[in-house]
């Protein structure tokens, strides 16, 4: 009876240690050259809640068995943790042949302690930065990689501790050979950097199209895909592109979340530009507006507070912690608000397919649910490589571009017809100016006929009749009579239409003859017909205006006046005075230049002046049909 229960106690024994000992092998990854398994099932992790654990504590939990935690060790994303993480991996080389492999983490950590059991004992091997330039790694890849050397059916035990304190802990580790990891990353490179480059394109097409147009969505649209970019470069490839210290430095110091909550910001700005404001959707656009300035001004601030405090923040604080909720839920709130813009267009204008499509492109491919996707907050597709996220996103941005030139055509065509209307309604008040001034010189001109003029002849028939030997008196009265006569004459040349064009330039030029030493030479071709009475009441007034100026200004001898009607009307008229500086003549305060220009710009047409001393001339050109 005792020997039965010493066999079954030794039977006991061996099948526990046969159990443990399987249960240890099974968590050994045994590894057989390249392999692109993710190590998580492999791996015993263990939390540090203390804050303080040293590896000696953790060595006596391995030591007892006591690392191995089931709320973590098929995880992948841990999420917001403010505490070291232990990982230990055992790792056996199945291969017939020694290699040499890499351990890597693709991760936002900032930095990992490794430790290597050699000979029973615990060593710190290794050390491990984010902020480190390519170049100054030991294993110079994106992702932060630990040499491992293993000889055939060599077994190794490492234990990292990671420190990630400003990132969700959401990390893809893989064991793999340099050779098959260098291949990997090449190619991913290429991949990811041809939607990049693709990106800057685009990003600096638009910057061009602001430069010229200075329309600031062309200027949102840059800084949009620019955010794109940095978003893509941190979480792609962990920024080692960049090999610039200076750059890389900056560009280390960008988060990606309050990027995200940026980009999905300018992108409703996009959209709002895009669709404009709805009827129904003016209603809610203070909501909308408070809703955006908001994001927009939590976004930059949190930009400026993690670029200044970066090395100070971690989600051991509550401010940090509340910054990214704030941040993460603000990002919902842009892409809600976004969306419904669209929605409420599409119910407007009646086109539902659209809006729904647009909408479901807004949702799933844009650069807060890529970011979302990777922290592992909202997994709602599968990373995949070459990555097909990529190829909808380039597509979607070549849309929106297309979709900003349409709107932009559009708004420009708008205005073009604002303007054209804002312009015929100049000239229509122009018109009824000129009809009231019209109106206004003949009711002058009928005044100083009927009452002034009438009062100075009967004073000339008195004088006359009475002091017949006061010869001085008798001319003073007879030029003031002419004088009131040429003035009055002059009134009726502005106010007649029933002379032709020809008639009244030569009237007008017959008058000034009189009162200066200036001989004029008037020269008409063409058939006035083709003219209307407002083409050639400006025509008229334009060259009143320049006679007026010469008779003034010009000391000339000789004045020459051409009109010339053919597909257009050309007024030419030149002299040999002292001339004009036109620079000086524009810019002062004198309104002769100034109205001519006006005057001519309102019929269409062109102003072309050429002045030195001994000679000016100047060429009016005017369309004969003027729009």
């Amino acid at each position: 009876m005792r020997f039965s229960n010493k066999i079954v106690f030794t039977i006991c024994i061996c099948i526990h240690f046969i159990t443990i000992v399987s249960a240890q092998e099974k968590n050994v990854f045994k590894v057989n050259g390249p392999n692109i398994d993710n190590l998580y099932a492999y791996l015993r992790v263990w939390i540090d809640t203390t804050k303080n654990a040293s590896f000696t504590d953790v060595a006596a939990k391995l030591s007892n068995d006591n690392l191995f935690d089931d709320a973590y060790s098929s995880k992948k994303n841990i999420g917001l943790n403010p505490y070291s993480t232990w990982y230990y991996l055992k790792i056996e080389n199945n291969s017939e042949i020694e290699h040499n492999y890499w351990w890597s983490f693709y991760t936002h950590a900032d930095s990992l302690y490794v430790f290597r059991k050699k000979n029973w004992h615990w060593v710190a091997t290794d050390t491990l930065f984010r902020n480190q330039l390519l170049r100054d790694r030991k294993v110079k890849t994106r992702a932060l990689s630990i040499p491992v050397f293993l000889e055939y059916k060599q077994k190794q035990e490492i234990v990292v501790k990671l420190i990630n304190k400003r990132h969700t802990q959401n990390a893809f580790t893989d064991l793999t050979t340099p050779e098959h990891h260098l291949l990997w990353e090449k190619q991913f490179y290429w991949s990811v950097g041809f939607f990049i480059g693709t990106f800057l394109i685009m990003s600096l097409l638009s910057l061009i199209l602001w430069i010229i147009q200075r329309k600031n969505v062309f200027l949102f649209f840059f800084f949009y895909l620019l955010v794109v970019i940095i978003i893509a470069l941190s979480e792609e490839l962990m920024n080692t592109i960049v090999s610039q210290a200076t750059l890389f430095w900056i560009i280390n110091r960008f988060h990606s979340l309050p990027l995200a909550l940026l980009a999905v910001c300018i992108n409703y700005s996009i959209v709002s530009y895009i669709f404009q404001d709805t009827e129904t959707e003016i209603s809610c656009k203070k909501i909308f507006d408070f809703c955006y300035k908001l994001g927009l001004f939590c976004s930059l601030f949190s930009i400026v507070i993690y670029f200044l405090f970066m090395n100070q923040l971690h989600f051991g604080q509550i401010g940090y912690t509340l910054f990214w909720k704030i941040n993460l839920y603000l990002i919902f709130v842009i892409v809600a608000i976004t969306v419904l813009k669209i929605i409420l267009l599409s119910l407007q204008s009646k086109n539902i397919t659209a809006g729904i499509f647009f909408v479901i492109i807004m949702l799933l491919f844009n650069p807060a649910g890529y970011f979302l996707n990777y922290s592992g907050i909202l997994n709602y597709y599968e990373i995949t490589y070459p990555n097909y996220f990529y190829w909808v996103v380039c597509v979607e941005f070549i849309f929106i571009g297309v979709l900003i030139a349409w709107r932009f055509q559009k708004t420009a065509k708008i205005k073009f017809q604002l303007e054209i209307e804002n312009a015929n309604y100049e000239e229509r008040m122009m018109h009824r100016e000129l009809n009231i001034q019209n109106q206004e010189r003949q009711q002058i001109a009928r005044d100083l006929h009927d009452d002034l003029g009438a009062t100075i002849s009967a004073i000339k028939l008195w004088v006359t009749n009475n002091y017949e030997e006061d010869k001085i008196l008798i001319d003073m009265i007879t030029n003031a009579s002419n004088d009131i006569r040429g003035f009055y004459k002059k009134l009726a040349i502005h106010t007649s239409h029933q002379n032709t064009i020809k008639d009244r330039i030569n009237t007008l030029v017959a008058l000034y003859q009189n009162i200066s030493p200036i001989e004029f030479s008037v020269i008409f071709i063409g058939n006035e017909s083709l003219l209307s009475n407002v083409t050639a009441d400006t025509i008229f007034k334009i060259c009143n205006e320049i006679v007026t100026n010469i008779l003034k200004h010009a000391q000339a001898k000789e004045v020459t006046i051409q009109i010339l009607i053919d597909e257009e009307i050309q007024l030419i008229i030149e002299d040999n005075g002292v001339g004009f500086d036109l620079d000086k003549a524009m810019k002062g305060t004198g309104m002769g230049l100034k109205n001519i220009h006006q005057r001519v710009k309102n019929r269409n047409g062109e102003v072309h002046i050429s002045s030195t001393k001994g000679n000016t001339t100047i060429i009016i050109n005017i369309p004969l049909h003027e729009n």
